[in-house]
C-alpha cells in the first residue's frame, strides 16, 4: 500500500516538474525576446524531435504486441502437442522432461510477464509524448502565426504588454517551488501544486489567446479544439478576467500569493517571520534581501473608488458588467463595484496557493465540527429502541476526534508521563479513535438509508435556530458558509496579507473581501469535502481492520473439543483427529435432516437422512439413527444453527438418542438380567454382522455429546460452486451437514477452503464477502476488505502451521497451502501436483528439495511452515521429530544446532553429533520425550498447589505452560543448558546472531509446533441467543413493543409466538392493569397481540412481554439503553432528543387511547 502512494506522489512529482519547466522555458523565451524566429526554430527542432521519439515508441509498441502474440499462439500449440505426445515421451524418456517442461512454461511466463510490463510502460510513454507532440505543435502553430502577423517592433510592444499581464514574478519561483515540491511527502499537498501551477497555466494560455488575437494571429483548428476540450468550466471567467489584464491591477494593491504563502507558513510554524527571507537561486540578485519585497504594495493618495475610475478612464480596466436600469442593480452595488473581477482574480489565486491551502487546511482540520439531523424520515422511526438513537443528533462535535492527535500536541502530553503512562495514553487514544470511525461508518449507513443528514462545518456565529423552529428542523439555505466562524482563518490571512504598516481602512476593506471570497466561495467547500473524504477513508480503514479483527478471531478459534477430554488439559492429552458427525436440519418441514459422520481428516464416511416431517423420536427413526452412530461411533455431534431457535429442540432429542446409543455400545458386551444365553448370543451375532470390522475384544468405552455450533460457513459451503464439486450429487443440506462437522474440527481449513474458489473474474475470496463476519462489512470496498481478509488468513496460517501431506491429499484442505509464506495459489498447485506425481506423500522437509518439489528460495520461505505428520502411508518410515515443529531445517541438517543441543542436554558426549541421522533422531525424541514428561509434572504440582489452597476449582483447560510456568521452575534437561553462550560462540565463529533460534528450539523440543489457537467453545447465553433467534439486545430490548400470537394458554399465563419463533411469555400479572384470575379471560388462542418487553432472558431463550397501559405509557428514556450499543456521545443533544420524544409520546398517547381491547377474540384480532 504504500509502494503504491509513493509511486503515485511520484509520478504527481514528474508532472508538477513538467510545468514547471513549461512555465520557465515560456519565461526564458519572453526574456530573451526568442518570440520570433529563433524561438520558432527552437519550437521546430522540438516538435520535430518529439515526432520522431513518438513514432520510435509506436515502432516499440508494434514489436512488443507481435511478441506477446507469439508467446500466446506457442502457448496454445504447446498445450495442444503436449496433450498427444506426453504418452510417447512417457514411454521412452520416463518423467524426466515434466520438470523441463514446468522450467520452460515458467521461464516463457516470466518472458510474457516482462513482456506485459514493458507494454504498459511504453503505453504510457506514448501517452505523454504524443501530450508533448501535440503541446509544442500547438505552440508552433501560434508562434508560427504570431510572426507572420507582426512586425519586429510590432513584436516587442507586445511582448512588454504580455509580460505586464502575465505578472510572472508574483506568482510563482522556479527553483522554490522545486525544493518544495521534493520536501512533501503527502499526496495531497503535491496535488495542491498541480493544481495551482494548471491555474496560473490556464490563465497564461488566455492572455497569450488575446495578445495574440489582436495581434492578428489566429490558432489552428485542432490547436482550438485541443485547447477547448482541456479547459475547466468553471475557470472561464477567470481566463476572461486575466486575459483582460487584472491579474496586474489586483497585484498593485496586494501581495502576490506565493509570498503570501511563505509568509503564512513560517508565521504560522516559527511564530514569525523575517522580511529579509532570500528566495533559492535570487542571492546574486540585486533586490535579494529586500524586505519591501515581503511587503503589501499601497496605493498612494487615492481610495479605491478614486483607482478605479482612473483606470477604467485609461481604459486599463473593463468593466466586467453593463449598468441597468433596474431595482435589483440600485440595490446590489457589488455588481456595479469595477474592482469586483479584480479581487476575483486575487481570491481565485490566493485560493490555490499551496502553502496557504496547507496551512488552512490544517486550522479546519483542528476547528471543523460534525453536526447530524434526522430527516424527516428519521424523525419518524428514530426512538430510544432505534440503532441510529445518539446518531441522529449530535451537535459540533470536533472532526478530531475521528483522527489521530495533532504530532505536536501528542509529543507535550507524553513528555509529562512515564513509559507505562504513556502505553496506557496511546492505547486511549487508539480506542477513542476507533469508536469515533466506526460511530461515523454508523452515521453513514444511517445517511444511506436516508434517516439523518450529515454536515461538516465550522461553528456558526450566533443561535442559527429559529425563533420557531429547534435547530435540527432549520433549513440548510440558512445555515450558509458565510454564517461559519472563519475567525482564526481571518486572522492568520490578515496577519500576513495586510501592510506592515497599516493602510487606509477603505484599502483593507478591499483586501479583508479578497480574503472573504476566497475562504467562503472556494476554500470552505474543498475543504468540507476533503474532510468527508477523510472521515469516510479513516473511518474505512478502522472498518476494515475492525472485520479483519473479526475474521481473525474466527480463523484463532480452534478445533472443537468433546465433552469427555474437557477434564485434561490439551497440552497433556490433545485433541487429535477426532471424528464427528455434523447434522442440518431445517425450518422448511418439507426439507429433511441431514446427520454426516466424517473421519479424523474430514473426509465423509457416512451418512444419514430423515425425511421432512419425521420427527427424530420416533421409534422407527430412533433405532435408524441409534444404528447409525453405533456404526460410525463420532467423539461429538455438532448441530448446525440455521434452523433457528428448532436447533435447541432437536439438539436436545439427539442428545437423548446419544445417551441410548452410546449405553448399548458400552454394555454390549453384558448380558441383561432378562436375557437368556440364546438370545445374548443372538442378539451379538446381530451386532458381529452389524459391525464386522469390531472385535469382541475391543473394550473401548466410547462417549460422545452434541453441542450447537454456529454453521454460518457451512451454509455457504452448501450452496458454493465449491460443494457442488464435491459433492455433485448430494442435497444441500447433506453438504452443510458435512461442512458444519469439517468445521468443528478445523475452522481455518474450512476459511482458506471458502478463500480457494475463484469468481468469473479470476478473483480468490469472493464468496469470503458473502458471510457475515461484520455489521459493516456491506459498506466497506470489497478490495480492501478482501487483502485484509488475505492478510490475517496468511498470518494466523503462518502461527498454527499446515499438515503438508493433509493439504495435498484433501481438497478441503487445500486452501491452506495458499496462505503458506513462500507460497501463493500458483505454487501451492504446484506443489500439489508435485506431490501427487511422486505418490501423494512426503516423508521429510528434505525431500522437498532432493525430489525438486521446491526451488531453494521457495523451500527456504515456506518450508518452516509445513508440517510432515505421521500417517498410515509413514509408518514403515522413520520420521524426523523437527520436521514437525517450528524450527527450520537450517538448524538441524544444514547447521546441526538442534541436534548439538538434544546431545549435550542427554550428556552424550560431543562425539555423538556425528553419528548417523537415526542416532541424532533418537536423542531429539528422547529429549523431547523428557520436556514433555516435565509439562506433565509441572501441571500436577500447580494443579495440586492450586487446590490446596482453594479447593477443587482448577482450570485444567485454561492451564498454559508458556504463561503459568515461571522459567525458574522448569527442569527437564534442556532447561540446564546455557543457550547464550552457545549462541554467542557461534556469533564469534562469524555465522550471525541465532539466540532467539536457539530459544525456539527449546520450546519446539517442550511443545512442537504447539497450536496458538484455544479450543472451539459452543455458543452459549447471548452469543446462542443471537444465533438461533438473529435478535440481539438492539432489536429486543425491554420497552420495545412487538407482536405475536397466542399459541397456549396456562395457569401462570399465555406463551406467545413472536417473529422469527421467538417464544415469549406473558405472566398473569402483566396481561391487564386490573387483577386477572385466568390468561382465558384477557385472549384466546390464535389472538394477535402487540406487547411491550419487560425482560430478555437469553439464556432461557425467551422473552417476557406485558399488555398492561402503564408499561405502554413509559418514555424509552425509562427502559434503559441496550449494553451493545456505544454510550450516548457527549455532543448528542439530550434536550433536543427529549423534545422529540414529547412529541412522540403525545402521539403515542393518542393511539392508545384509540385502542380498544377485545376479550376472546378471534385469530385475526389485534390486542395491545
Amino acid at each position: 500500500d504504500e509502494d503504491a502512494e509513493w509511486e503515485r506522489m511520484v509520478e504527481a512529482r514528474s508532472k508538477i516538474e513538467t510545468i514547471l519547466n513549461e512555465l520557465n522555458d515560456e519565461v526564458r523565451a519572453e526574456e530573451d525576446g526568442k518570440a520570433g524566429e529563433e524561438h520558432l526554430l527552437k519550437l521546430k527542432e522540438q516538435l520535430t524531435m518529439a515526432q520522431q521519439r513518438l513514432e520510435n515508441t509506436v515502432k516499440d509498441e508494434e514489436r512488443v504486441k507481435v511478441e506477446l502474440q507469439g508467446l500466446e499462439k506457442a502457448k496454445e500449440l504447446s498445450a495442444d502437442g503436449d496433450k498427444e505426445k506426453d504418452d510417447d515421451d512417457d514411454d521412452l524418456f520416463g518423467d524426466d522432461d515434466d520438470e523441463e517442461d514446468e522450467a520452460t512454461k515458467a521461464t516463457k511466463e516470466k518472458q510474457k510477464a516482462s513482456l506485459q510490463s514493458h507494454l504498459d510502460t511504453i503505453t504510457t510513454l506514448l501517452q505523454t509524448q504524443s501530450e508533448q507532440v501535440a503541446r509544442l505543435d500547438a505552440a508552433y502553430h501560434e508562434a508560427e502565426a504570431a510572426a507572420a502577423a507582426t512586425s519586429r517592433g510590432e513584436r516587442s510592444n507586445l511582448i512588454a504588454a504580455l509580460s505586464k499581464k502575465l505578472c510572472r514574478d508574483k506568482l510563482w519561483h522556479y527553483r522554490d517551488y522545486n525544493e518544495y515540491v521534493s520536501s512533501i511527502l503527502e499526496y495531497r499537498h503535491v496535488m495542491d501544486i498541480k493544481g495551482y501551477l494548471n491555474l496560473i497555466k490556464e490563465g497564461n494560455q488566455a492572455i497569450r489567446k488575446k495578445a495574440s488575437t489582436l495581434g492578428g494571429a489566429s490558432s489552428s483548428k485542432s490547436s482550438k479544439d485541443k485547447n477547448k476540450r482541456s479547459k475547466r468550466f468553471d475557470w472561464d471567467l477567470y481566463r476572461t478576467c486575466v486575459s483582460e489584464g487584472l491579474r496586474d491591477i489586483c497585484y498593485r494593491f496586494v501581495l502576490s500569493p506565493f509570498r503570501v504563502g511563505i509568509k503564512l507558513e513560517e508565521t504560522h510554524n516559527k511564530n514569525g517571520f523575517s522580511y529579509e527571507r532570500i528566495l533559492p537561486g535570487d542571492e546574486n540578485k540585486p533586490d535579494a534581501g529586500e524586505p519591501r519585497q515581503w511587503m503589501t504594495p499601497k496605493i498612494e493618495d487615492a481610495n479605491p473608488q478614486e483607482f478605479a475610475s482612473e483606470l477604467v478612464g485609461s481604459g486599463e480596466l473593463v468593466l466586467l458588467s453593463t449598468a441597468r436600469d433596474d431595482a435589483d442593480w440600485q440595490d446590489n452595488p457589488e455588481m456595479n463595484d469595477p474592482l469586483k473581477g479584480c479581487r476575483y482574480v486575487a481570491a481565485m489565486e490566493l485560493a490555490h496557493e499551496p502553502r496557504i491551502r496547507r496551512v488552512l487546511r490544517a486550522i479546519y482540520r483542528s476547528e471543523a465540527v460534525i453536526t447530524t439531523r434526522p430527516t424527516s424520515k428519521g424523525l419518524g422511526i428514530i426512538d430510544g429502541f432505534h440503532e441510529y438513537y445518539g446518531l441522529h443528533l449530535l451537535r459540533n462535535k470536533p472532526v478530531k476526534e475521528h483522527f489521530p492527535m495533532d504530532a505536536a500536541e501528542l509529543e507535550k502530553r507524553r513528555a509529562r508521563l512515564n513509559a507505562e503512562e504513556v502505553k496506557e495514553l496511546d492505547a486511549e487514544l487508539k480506542l477513542k479513535e476507533t469508536n469515533s470511525c466506526i460511530q461515523y461508518l454508523n452515521m453513514l449507513k444511517a445517511e444511506r438509508s436516508g434517516d439523518i443528514s450529515i454536515h461538516v462545518h465550522l461553528p456558526f456565529v450566533g443561535d442559527v435556530s429559529g425563533n420557531d423552529k429547534p435547530w435540527y428542523k432549520c433549513e440548510l439555505e440558512n445555515l450558509g458558509r458565510d454564517r461559519q466562524d472563519v475567525g482564526k482563518f481571518m486572522e492568520a490571512l490578515e496577519r500576513v496579507y495586510f501592510p506592515a504598516d497599516n493602510d487606509t481602512d477603505e484599502w483593507n476593506d478591499e483586501r479583508r473581501k479578497i480574503l472573504k471570497m476566497a475562504l467562503v466561495n472556494y476554500l470552505l467547500p474543498q475543504f468540507e469535502a476533503e474532510t468527508r473524504r477523510d472521515l469516510k477513508d479513516v473511518s474505512t480503514k478502522v472498518g476494515v481492520e475492525a472485520a479483519a479483527q473479526t475474521l481473525r478471531d474466527m480463523a484463532m478459534e480452534g478445533p472443537y473439543r468433546p465433552s469427555h477430554l474437557l477434564g485434561e488439559n490439551r497440552f497433556i492429552v490433545p485433541t487429535g483427529d477426532v471424528p464427528i458427525v455434523g447434522v442440518c436440519s431445517s425450518n422448511d418441514p418439507k426439507d429433511g435432516t441431514f446427520l454426516a459422520a466424517v473421519n479424523g481428516r474430514g473426509e465423509l464416511t457416512d451418512h444419514l437422512a430423515i425425511p421432512g416431517g419425521t420427527s427424530i423420536t420416533s421409534e422407527k427413526i430412533r433405532e435408524k439413527v441409534i444404528t447409525f452412530l453405533m456404526q460410525t461411533r463420532p467423539a461429538a455431534v455438532v448441530v448446525g444453527s440455521g434452523a433457528g431457535v428448532g436447533c435447541k429442540l432437536t439438539a436436545r432429542r439427539l442428545g437423548e438418542v446419544i445417551t441410548q446409543a452410546t449405553e448399548r455400545w458400552n454394555n454390549r458386551l453384558i448380558q441383561g438380567q432378562d436375557e437368556d444365553d440364546e438370545d445374548f448370543e443372538a442378539r451379538m451375532q446381530t451386532f458381529r454382522l452389524m459391525h464386522s470390522n469390531i472385535d469382541d475384544d475391543d473394550d473401548e468405552v466410547w462417549k460422545c455429546n452434541v453441542d450447537i455450533v454456529d454453521d454460518n460457513v457451512a451454509q455457504l459451503f452448501g450452496r458454493s460452486v465449491r460443494g457442488k464439486k464435491e459433492f455433485p450429487d448430494m442435497a444441500v443440506n447433506l453438504k452443510v451437514a458435512i461442512a458444519t462437522a469439517r468445521w468443528a474440527k478445523d475452522p481455518l481449513g474450512e476459511l482458506a477452503y471458502t478463500w480457494s474458489s475463484a469468481s468469473d473474474a479470476g478473483v480468490f475470496g469472493t464468496e469470503m464477502l458473502f458471510l457475515n463476519i461484520h455489521p459493516l462489512q456491506r459498506l466497506l470496498p470489497k478490495p480492501m476488505l478482501l487483502r485484509e481478509y488475505e492478510r490475517v488468513l496468511c498470518d494466523v496460517t503462518a502461527s498454527v502451521g499446515v499438515d503438508l501431506n493433509g493439504a495435498c491429499t484433501y481438497d478441503h484442505l487445500h486452501g491452506l497451502l495458499t496462505f503458506v509464506p513462500g507460497l501463493g495459489p500458483r505454487k501451492a498447485n504446484n506443489l500439489k501436483q508435485s506431490v501427487s506425481r511422486i505418490g501423494g506423500v512426503v516423508s521429510s522437509r528434505k525431500s522437498l528439495l532432493v525430489k525438486r518439489l521446491m526451488g531453494p528460495i521457495v523451500y527456504n520461505n515456506s518450508v518452516a511452515f509445513l508440517r510432515i505428520r505421521a500417517t498410515d502411508h509413514l509408518q514403515d518410515q522413520l520420521l524426523h521429530p523437527l520436521d514437525d515443529s517450528r524450527c527450520h531445517p537450517d538448524v538441524y541438517h544444514r547447521n546441526k544446532w538442534a541436534i548439538k543441543i538434544a546431545v549435550d542436554a542427554l550428556e552424550l558426549g560431543d562425539s555423538a553429533s556425528n553419528d548417523s541421522e537415526d542416532y541424532a533422531i533418537t536423542a531429539l525424541r528422547d529429549v523431547m520425550q523428557n520436556s514433555r514428561d516435565e509439562i506433565e509434572r509441572l501441571f500436577n504440582a500447580t494443579k495440586a498447589e492450586w487446590e490446596a489452597h482453594y479447593g477443587p476449582t482448577f482450570n485444567v483447560g485454561a492451564w498454559d505452560p508458556r504463561e503459568a510456568v515461571p522459567a525458574e521452575s522448569w527442569r527437564d534437561k534442556v532447561e540446564e543448558l546455557d543457550l547464550e553462550t552457545f549462541a554467542e560462540m557461534i556469533e564469534e565463529n562469524g555465522n550471525g546472531k541465532w539466540l532467539t533460534h536457539l530459544t525456539m528450539i527449546k520450546w519446539e523440543f517442550r511443545l512442537p509446533f504447539e497450536d496458538p489457537r484455544k479450543p472451539m467453545e459452543p455458543p452459549s447465553g447471548e452469543n446462542l441467543f443471537r444465533l438461533l433467534t438473529g435478535e440481539s439486545d438492539v432489536t429486543l430490548c425491554p420497552g420495545k413493543e412487538v407482536t405475536g400470537k397466542v399459541v397456549k394458554n396456562g395457569d401462570f399465563g399465555s406463551q406467545v409466538k413472536l417473529e422469527g419463533d421467538v417464544p415469549g411469555f406473558i405472566p398473569l400479572r402483566n396481561l391487564a392493569d386490573d387483577h386477572v384470575e385466568a390468561a382465558e379471560d384477557i385472549v384466546s388462542v390464535g389472538t394477535i397481540v402487540t406487547a411491550i418487553i419487560t425482560e430478555v432472558k437469553m439464556d432461557h431463550m425467551c422473552v417476557d412481554l406485558s399488555l398492561k397501559m402503564e408499561d405502554f405509557k413509559k418514555k424509552s428514556s425509562q427502559w434503559g439503553r441496550p449494553q451493545s450499543l456505544p454510550p450516548l456521545d457527549d455532543f448528542f443533544d439530550r434536550e433536543a432528543a427529549f423534545k422529540i420524544d414529547e412529541e412522540k409520546e403525545k402521539e403515542r398517547e393518542s393511539r392508545l387511547r384509540a385502542l380498544r381491547l377485545t376479550i376472546g377474540g378471534s385469530s385475526g384480532t389485534k390486542i395491545g
